[in-house]
């Protein structure tokens, strides 16, 4: 099966989007959840951003 960035990219924002807005349980962030965009980090980085968030969150 071969596929592009540009199809597997449109399917994951379809996907995204009927996940987010159907009906019954959409999927949603809830209210007080921590959006970390680590698009852009190394995983070392994403680690130290995790544990900043959590100290943050638990008052250390």
């Amino acid at each position: 099966m071969e596929s592009n960035y540009e199809d597997v990219l449109a399917e994951m924002i379809e996907r995204d989007n009927n996940d987010k807005n159907r009906d019954v349980a959409p999927a949603l962030p809830a209210d007080d959840a921590v959006i970390l965009d680590n698009s852009e980090l190394t995983m070392e980085e994403t680690l130290e951003k995790i544990i900043e968030i959590a100290k943050t969150r638990i008052d250390i």
